[in-house]
């Protein structure tokens, strides 16, 4: 029997809601039992095993970031936004640069400043999306 993408995605979709709260009480248990060094160290060696892909990342979100630069857009006002970001913030795209949605601008008007955190809930999301 062979399944679409549509029905695996669909399928994906409805496991992850029936596992959330088992995934994230698994997750905050395993953060409390290892501790922040364990945890640090565990990243480090992922980094070390998987360098390849991390650079495969990091290389194709400069590439959309370059892609989403329009030749109008003032690079200094952009640089000036990444300077003045405040301790323990990041730069956030209001308006996402790759999305299944909407893709926005690379722009000075188009960032915002938000903590760590709350940047990797919002992910690639644009508002209710």
């Amino acid at each position: 029997m062979r399944i679409d993408n549509r029905e695996r995605s669909e399928y994906y979709k409805e496991y992850y809601q029936r596992n959330r709260l088992r995934k994230l009480e698994y997750a905050k248990n395993r953060r409390e039992l290892l501790g922040p060094k364990a945890l640090a160290e565990n990243q480090k060696n992922y980094y070390l095993k998987n360098h390849h892909m991390m650079a495969y990342k990091k290389a194709l979100r400069r590439s959309r970031k370059k892609l989403a630069t329009p030749i109008w857009a003032d690079l200094d006002k952009i640089n000036e936004v990444y300077a003045n970001c405040p301790d323990g913030m990041t730069v956030d795209h209001i308006i996402p640069i790759t999305s299944p949605i909407v893709c926005g601008l690379h722009v000075s008007w188009n960032m915002q400043y938000l903590t760590r955190s709350d940047n990797s809930k919002k992910g690639n999301r644009f508002n209710n999306e």
